[in-house]
């Protein structure tokens, strides 16, 4: 993934927005204690920390960290997810916290979800289903899921991804990026946490997660392989 000038001061322009929030939830000053960072840079977290954060700010980094991820939205929380899987790269303690992430987010509209299916099949919602529940019955970061039954009366689960996820989230990815080659140039310490290949890593999951293709794939082999397990129906 190649990053140029503009994607480096775009990011730097986002960095008040995610210092604000970082601060907020205490992370700052779980930062500031990360010996590899140099002295300059702690001691500005720690300042920060000491202005910004909030007086209901928890006192564990996982759980602080996670809060943060979850109020900068879809793509910061996957990221997190992600990084629940780096054990090496955020310790024990910090991985399990991240695991425990919640992707829950508020569903977008009814409205907005028959729009959607809509533009994707060139037909009108009536011709597709003799039913649909315009209320989601599942809300996470990338997609949400609202129950239907079709015109021949079977009864589905519709996934549908976010309005203009895709566009968000190249935009996190670009951003993450130019942040880890940001801070590896601020503490050449931290190269050897390998930072851009954990977001190179990142972009490719996040890509085969917004492809539902992949996923109706995925669940179809599944159910092949599943076929003749009685305890199991996919």
């Amino acid at each position: 993934m190649q990053i140029g000038f503009l994607s480096m001061l775009r990011a730097l322009f986002r960095l008040p927005h995610i210092g604000w929030h970082l601060g907020r939830a205490g992370v700052l000053g779980h930062i500031a204690r990360i010996t590899l960072l140099p002295g300059w840079l702690r001691r500005i977290c720690t300042v920060l920390d000491r202005v910004v954060r909030s007086q209901n700010a928890t006192r564990d980094a996982g759980t602080a960290l996670a809060e943060a991820l979850t109020r900068l939205g879809p793509g910061f929380i996957k990221f997190g997810q992600a990084l629940s899987t780096r054990a090496d790269l955020m310790g024990p303690e910090m991985t399990y916290a991240l695991s425990l992430l919640q992707d829950r987010l508020p569903p977008f509209s009814g409205r907005l979800a028959q729009q959607s299916i809509e533009r994707e099949t060139g037909q009108s919602l009536d011709d597709i289903f003799t039913s649909f529940d315009k209320e989601a019955v599942a809300a996470a970061s990338i997609a949400q899921v609202h129950k239907a039954v079709l015109r021949d009366g079977r009864a589905v689960a519709v996934k549908l991804l976010r309005p203009d996820i895709e566009r968000q989230m190249r935009a996190d990815t670009s951003l993450f990026f130019s942040l880890a080659l940001i801070l590896q140039w601020l503490a050449p310490g931290l190269e050897r946490l390998k930072l851009v290949t954990a977001v190179e890593q990142f972009v490719q999951l996040s890509d085969m997660e917004l492809d539902l293709r992949l996923e109706a794939a995925a669940a179809g082999r599944l159910a092949d392989n599943l076929a003749d397990d009685d305890g199991i129906y996919v």
